[in-house]
């Protein structure tokens, strides 16, 4: 039994190693998108921003 009892520990923490880096890749994967999107809309406003601006600036 306690011939065994290292290897068991080592496949223990390789399994809980592994399940922790998959949360932790998943919430980045997720923390980067939401920046893209965050990204993309600050685009998309500040172009409607210099619309706007380029349309009074030819009307006066």
């Amino acid at each position: 039994m306690w011939t065994n009892a290292g290897a068991i520990i080592s496949v223990g923490g390789v399994l809980i190693g592994a399940y922790v880096t998959n949360f932790v890749a998943e919430d980045y994967r997720k923390f980067r998108q939401n920046i893209i999107i965050a990204a993309g809309l600050a685009g998309e406003l500040e172009s409607h921003a210099l619309v706007t601006g380029l349309k009074q600036l030819v009307q006066t």
